[in-house]
């Protein structure tokens, strides 16, 4: 194995947690379990008030562990403040419209600024955002086009 793959393999292999600890999911047999469990948590929420939820973010939800493991991972496995994190991030989410938006929303003048800017993917395909910190003016006004953009992308 070359050792780009083998760094690659070794950085699936772990997570970093909320507080910078690095848990080793090889090393937590139940993982998968604890996934569904948080799942299944959540979408008994769900079902309960599903007018606080975007469908798109539900079928996400079903369909993809990535999502619901990394609430896990930020919680350092706690179930019971991973459901409360993630339910309140999907009321978020519905309430901002986040599905609904695109550059559009953004405005052209986050973009001349050059504070934020998208450019390429990581190894997973994921957008990488790359903020200009030395560029950033902080403009009350412009405030909310910069979380649109954030939640967009």
């Amino acid at each position: 194995m070359s050792e780009t793959n083998e760094n690659h393999s070794i950085e699936k292999d772990y997570h970093i947690s909320h507080s910078n600890e690095a848990i080793k999911t090889s090393s937590v047999p139940k993982i998968k379990e604890l996934v569904e469990e948080l799942r299944k948590k959540f979408l008994e929420r769900y079902k309960n008030n599903p007018e606080n939820y975007d469908p798109i973010d539900i079928e996400n939800i079903k369909n993809n562990d990535f999502p619901v493991k990394r609430f896990l991972i930020s919680q350092n496995l706690d179930i019971n403040e991973a459901i409360e994190q993630l339910d309140e991030c999907m009321k978020w989410r519905k309430s901002y419209g986040v599905n609904k938006l695109n550059f559009s929303h953004c405005g052209v003048e986050l973009f001349k600024l050059g504070a934020l800017f998208i450019c390429n993917e990581d190894i997973e395909g994921r957008t990488v955002l790359y903020v200009r910190v030395k560029a950033h003016i902080k403009i009350h006004e412009l405030e909310k086009l910069m979380q649109v953009f954030i939640s967009f992308n």
